[in-house]
């Protein structure tokens, strides 16, 4: 049995999806898995595109609220690892401002699921 107090939960969006997995539009249109997902805006955003995706991933045995409350609780630290990198706090803003929307569809993507 999985512990949510030893997972930190963190996902990604469709453009990183996009990016590390080099997926084309012909990909898109395919049926695809997203393995440990976690909280990722992925298949939210994939599917208010119009796309076929399906999220596995063990966090998911935990509810909506408990998930966020563990982001929640983490993600003071994941803040605090990124501002010790060499990109430093100042790459916080840049994220923050990028991740905003993101993160409100997460939460909806989220609650929805359960």
């Amino acid at each position: 049995m999985m512990i949510l107090d030893r997972v930190v939960p963190f996902g990604r969006s469709q453009k990183e999806y996009e990016l590390m997995f080099a997926l084309s539009e012909s990909d898109r249109h395919k049926s695809i898995v997203g393995i440990g997902d976690g909280p990722a805006s992925f298949n939210a955003e994939m599917t208010a595109a119009g796309y076929q995706v399906t999220s596995i991933d063990p966090i998911y045995q935990f509810t909506g609220s408990e998930i966020k409350s563990r982001f929640d609780a983490c993600v003071d630290s994941i803040i605090e690892q990124v501002c010790n990198t060499p990109i430093g706090c100042g790459a916080i803003t840049n994220l923050l401002m990028i991740y905003a929307p993101i993160v409100k569809m997460r939460s909806r993507f989220l609650y929805s699921m359960f």
